[in-house]
């Protein structure tokens, strides 16, 4: 169903190249070449600019074949290792998609939880713990002196010889010194095994 026009050109007739003029002649072309192809698809890949119509209308034979020899399988004959080469592409690419949604998928159903999202419920836990322990040194340093100062006096000596409430601060620096050293150990970064 090819036509031959021709196109006036300075008063000189040039003969056009064979052209197929609408997408059902396309159609019946490449189905009467053995390629498997539906009317739906070629006006998609026409939309899609992968079936380019000449800027005179209409599309040449060879425009056609490229086309099909590019982006159709004509079932019974061998693709060309090119083909087959875009083809492994294209199957990496999608198993590469499918890989991504199924693990966007597990995601949402709290299959995994995201390392930014551990990290930062550690560092709270970490900050919570020193502040607690943090709490618990003036609390324990006061206790161990009312227990030193009982049992002085229970020796029958007086605790005010001894003054022991002047240990206090001491002993209080070196307990948030040893806890900063102790909780340090885990704010370093840990290499990966």
């Amino acid at each position: 169903m090819t036509t031959q026009s021709n196109i006036k050109h300075n008063s000189n007739e040039i003969p056009d190249k064979p052209r197929l003029k609408s997408i059902p002649e396309v159609l019946n072309y490449l189905t009467g070449q053995g390629f498997k192809i539906g009317r739906r698809t070629l006006y998609l890949h026409k939309q899609q600019g992968i079936l380019r119509e000449q800027i005179g209308g209409g599309f040449t034979i060879k425009a056609v074949d490229d086309y099909a020899r590019r982006n159709l399988d004509r079932p019974g004959i061998e693709a060309p290792a090119v083909n087959n080469f875009l083809n492994d592409d294209k199957s990496r690419l999608l198993k590469a998609q499918c890989d991504k949604i199924e693990f966007d998928n597990e995601l949402k159903r709290g299959s995994y939880i995201l390392k930014s999202e551990v990290e930062q419920q550690g560092a709270a836990s970490v900050s919570f713990l020193k502040n607690d322990l943090s709490n618990f040194g003036p609390y324990i340093t006061e206790r161990l002196v009312e227990l030193i100062s009982e049992y002085i006096r229970s020796t029958g000596t007086d605790p005010g010889e001894f003054n022991l409430m002047r240990l206090l601060p001491e002993m209080l620096d070196e307990y948030d010194s040893r806890l900063d050293k102790w909780l340090g150990r885990y704010a370093k970064s840990i290499e990966p095994l």
